[in-house]
């Protein structure tokens, strides 16, 4: 009879396997919670980085629309006044782009390659010689407006958890060119 009491009991190690599938389940379960509780701040935080990010870029619009371009790349950094963005940090950078200067590589691309002979004898890379030097003064104006009209405008705003420790900065950074659309029309 005491051997049908046993066999409807638990073993000492089948309660220890129970107990400790519990203690897992238990303790992801409770680090999901924490890291969920912690999502709606963190997105408060990036939200805030981007309307900071996108303020900074129409102070710089208005600044370059003012004071114009400069030939030099700029950067400048501070913090922002306002009481509820202390934490918050910018950097930003105002960059001159540069096109590639290889009018045989901008001549092959808009007239194609290839060494084929027409039915003049002439291979096609003496006539793409012979086009890209017609090309050539319209394409080397094309990039001197180009690069005297366009900026690379890059905003960085940057806060701290914790501690200010580089391993403790997040970031967000916005990357935009302004065009300054006089300098397209006087060109040409």
């Amino acid at each position: 009879m005491m051997s049908k009491k046993y066999k409807k009991a638990f073993s000492l190690l089948e309660v220890m396997v129970a107990l400790g599938i519990i203690a897992i389940s238990i303790s992801s379960i409770l680090l999901s919670l924490s890291n969920g509780a912690s999502i709606p701040y963190d997105s408060k935080k990036r939200l805030k980085a981007i309307d900071l990010s996108i303020i900074k870029l129409h102070d710089i619009e208005r600044l370059l629309k003012k004071d114009g371009f400069k030939d030099e790349d700029q950067e400048e950094h501070g913090d922002f006044d306002d009481k509820d963005f202390k934490e918050y940090h910018w950097i930003a950078r105002i960059k001159k782009i540069e096109i590639p200067d290889d009018i045989a590589m901008l001549s092959k691309l808009f007239l194609g390659g290839g060494d084929d002979e027409d039915s003049s004898g002439k291979s096609s890379n003496a006539r793409m010689k012979g086009m890209a030097g017609l090309l050539g003064g319209y394409i080397q104006t094309l990039k001197d407006t180009f690069e005297h009209a366009i900026r690379e405008v890059e905003i960085e705003i940057y806060w701290y958890y914790g501690g200010e420790e580089e391993e403790n900065k997040e970031k967000f950074i916005l990357v935009t060119h302004i065009i300054d659309f006089t300098k397209v029309k006087n060109s040409f």
